[in-house]
């Protein structure tokens, strides 16, 4: 992760990655996907990048929201609202949400 949480000194580190568009094309996924994010903040990436997939391939979604991630819990919540996902359940800091268009 490459943020800073509490005491901790922030590092900047690049290690190799592949899209998870490329991994179910290698994989010939194909949907319905239930998908579980625990990305340590790379969530906002997927959320804001990823409209396509989310929309079209993912049915369900569970992912764990850091406080210490680039926007609060509601900005993401309405990224998923507006590709077509309802909010089904929530512990802590874990929320599923279903795909209602998939």
């Amino acid at each position: 992760s490459q943020y800073n949480r509490e005491d901790r000194k922030q590092n900047e580190i690049t290690v190799p990655s592949v899209s998870l568009n490329d991994v179910i094309e290698k994989y010939s996924l194909e949907k319905p996907i239930q998908l579980i994010v625990d990305i340590e903040g790379g969530e906002h990436d997927l959320f804001v990048n990823e409209h396509n997939l989310l929309q079209n391939k993912i049915s369900l979604i569970i992912f764990e929201h850091h406080s210490f991630t680039e926007n609060k819990f509601e900005y993401y919540e309405e990224i998923l609202v507006e590709n077509g996902f309802e909010f089904v359940e929530s512990q802590g800091s874990v929320y599923v949400y279903q795909n209602t268009n998939v």
